[in-house]
């Protein structure tokens, strides 16, 4: 599953509601690569985003693997 890094935070950050995420955007690809959720990085550039060019676009994503996330309890702190 590919996510655009600044929509998918806002949405999580929504998600939260009142609480809101008490980590930077930053920190959270961070985590999630530190929890394995990533299927890919870019060890080239030492990102959690990858390059990929979808609906003809050239985009930097976040590569998640998205059997995982159904199964996962992670949350960030």
């Amino acid at each position: 599953m590919f996510l655009e890094p600044a929509a998918s935070y806002r949405v999580a950050q929504a998600l939260a509601g009142i609480e809101r995420l008490r980590v930077s955007q930053q920190s959270l690809h961070q985590r999630l690569r530190e929890s394995g959720l990533l299927a890919n990085v870019d060890h080239g550039r030492q990102m959690v985003q990858v390059r990929r060019t979808l609906e003809g676009s050239p985009r930097q994503v976040l590569h998640l693997k998205a059997g995982d996330l159904a199964a996962s309890d992670w949350t960030p702190r």
